[in-house]
């Protein structure tokens, strides 16, 4: 029946995955042995020229549900360095020790900043092994990387007894580079939301834990202020957001069951909605089935991405010491027993003088419109639908009375959750595509005094001249299918999931990048002969409609069959982008570019 499915899905409650075998793990029983596991990414773009790196953690042992291993930066070797132009990249190499383990999730911090969201691979019982992760952190290299002192922390909640015998290690260093074309200065600041009470010591996901709720963003929820004490030109948060226990995979629920299958990542500051995306169903490497991702792992699943939204309609109100409240919530159909781990940093950009917030506009469709159908296309067959939409506008309106500029900030965004659940007697199918569009629009006028305007020919009044505009459209779309059926004593399972996301500038320049993989596996549900499993993955760029990176890598029980493309980058892409991993980074994705 099904429900072993779901049955095994909520056993541990204290991994990344809490998919759980029938049969007891032992040394005896590991899985057999795989390559060292990788994710299909992009490059990170830069020039070959490192100017310096830090060591922020060292020789880490992790062996402790409860320990952060802490360490002081030395920065001095960063001493001098222009910050003007350069890419920043923290590089995270991890190793487990022959033997049994799972999948665990975990978090690296600077000081109080959560700068990278982690999870780590499955081991095996031949051999040890050892994986990298790498994430761009250009924008905090200003703040974290120089002066001191600061203090780095690693958290990967992990038990090590008899039977679950993986310790991790891990070294992590951050590098920067000389950058290899325009780049964004980094952040002037950053705040950390309701950061976890270092100085209590303890696991600090016992502080960023939240549940996911319904129409509410007064209970279960991550709540603190932001103030900088310099005048903010370009506001944005990055959330760091994953699922974990019972809502690790939310997109299989049935209505009614465990909240049901619709998730939404939300933020307001001071009760305003300034945010809204759909939760990407991250895939760790012991989900739903542990055969597909030996050793080619999930998308993303090594160092999860965090959401940025951009809050520059608000910059006035966190500008030179004055406060503001930013909440962060995950919204589910109704309230299940669920835990996800919501972190939050807000950076900031400064300018000269101060802007005043002149208008505020604002509008929602809050709470989510969620329809639930259900249906019997036969007797041996129940399908559930789930369809939820949320939209959000935001105008807002900010002056320098010293200067005459104004800067309009225009954001309109709205997303779709669409679920296509089928429940038989012997398995369950489920069909998911979550899609979010943002489109951002900047403009950057200035008043002129009238004897300058008359000098232009404005007949001595007050004239407005348009210094720059620039719109950006970012559109995300996730589609997933994950088919589970048993047969006899076998377990069948076939997923895929993409990751697509495609950004517009100025309704000209267009690039689309796509994660994508497939998998299918077996897994024998009596024994010791845990079965096969194969998968294909891939990750593409393309630029005015022509491929120029395209990544692939197929895998078979353990090993990477075929790889092509890694090396082959040849993207041009519009001035101010650049290849980082994952996604794409740079200031033209931060459009308030004068």
């Amino acid at each position: 029946m099904a429900l072993v499915f779901f049955t095994r899905l909520l056993v541990v409650a204290t991994t990344a995955s809490a998919w759980l075998p029938r049969h007891v793990f032992d040394e005896a029983n590991s899985f057999p042995g795989s390559e060292d596991p990788k994710t299909i990414e992009g490059i990170q773009e830069h020039s070959s020229n490192e100017w310096c790196r830090l060591d922020l953690i060292v020789d880490a042992v992790l062996d402790n549900y409860g320990e952060v291993v802490a360490r002081e930066i030395d920065t001095s070797p960063c001493a001098g360095v222009s910050l003007e132009a350069v890419v920043a990249v923290i590089e995270f190499h991890g190793t487990i020790n022959a033997g049994v383990q799972y999948d665990r999730f975990g978090a690296l911090f600077i000081d109080d900043y959560e700068v990278m969201r982690v999870t780590t691979p499955e081991p095996n019982g031949e051999r040890d092994i050892a994986w990298d992760a790498t994430q761009d952190v250009t924008d905090y290299a200003k703040v974290l990387f120089t002066g001191g002192p600061r203090t780095a922390r690693l958290a990967i909640p992990n038990v090590v007894n008899p039977t679950y015998t993986g310790v991790i290690r891990a070294n992590v260093s951050v590098a920067l580079y000389a950058a290899a074309a325009e780049t964004t200065p980094a952040a002037d600041g950053m705040v950390a939301v309701a950061p976890p009470p270092f100085e209590k010591g303890g696991n600090p996901f016992d502080h960023v834990g939240i549940s996911s709720v319904t129409n509410s963003t007064s209970a279960a929820n991550r709540s603190g202020s932001a103030s900088f004490d310099f005048f903010v030109d370009r506001l944005f948060v990055d959330v760091q957001v994953s699922a974990h226990s019972n809502e690790e995979f939310w997109y299989t629920n049935l209505p009614g069951a465990q909240g049901g299958a619709y998730r939404t990542l939300v933020v307001y500051v001071d009760d305003v909605l300034a945010g809204a995306a759909p939760a990407f169903p991250f895939i760790y490497s012991g989900g739903i089935n542990p055969l597909l991702w030996r050793p080619i792992g999930g998308i993303a699943s090594f160092a999860l991405p965090a959401n940025r939204f951009d809050l520059t309609p608000f910059a006035a109100r966190v500008s030179d010491g004055k406060k503001a409240r930013v909440t962060l919530a995950v919204v589910s159909e109704d309230d299940p027993d669920s835990v996800w781990y919501v972190d939050a940093t807000v950076v900031a950009w400064k300018r000269d003088t101060a802007l005043r917030e002149m208008s505020l506009v604002s509008s929602t469709t809050f709470p989510p419109t969620v329809k639930v159908t259900t249906s019997n296309s036969s007797r041996r067959e129940d399908v559930y639908d789930t369809v939820g939409a949320l939209s959000y506008y935001l105008r807002g309106v900010l002056t320098d009375d010293l200067t005459g500029e104004e800067l309009m900030v225009e954001i309109d965004a709205s997303s779709t959750n669409s679920l296509h659940n089928v429940l038989t007697d012997r398995g369950q199918s489920t069909l998911a595509t979550m899609t979010n569009v943002i489109r951002t629009t900047v403009e950057r006028t200035t008043t002129l005094p009238p004897v300058l305007s008359s000098f232009r020919g404005g007949g001595g009044g007050l004239s407005r001249l348009v210094a720059s505009v620039r719109s950006t459209s970012v559109e995300d779309v996730y589609p997933l299918y994950v088919d589970l059926v048993l047969r006899g004593e076998q377990e069948m399972t076939n997923v895929t999931l993409a990751r697509r996301r495609a950004l517009v500038l100025d309704d000209r320049d267009r690039v689309n990048w796509t994660s994508a993989l497939s998998g299918l596996a077996t897994f024998d549900l009596v024994g010791t002969d845990y079965g096969t499993g194969a998968t294909n993955a891939s990750f593409d760029v393309t630029v005015a409609g022509e491929t120029c990176y395209d990544h692939r890598a197929s895998a078979n029980d353990g090993a990477v069959t075929d790889e092509d493309g890694k090396d082959t980058y040849a993207c041009i892409l519009p001035a101010g982008l650049r290849s980082c991993g994952i996604d794409l980074c740079g200031v033209a994705a931060l459009p308030h570019r004068r």
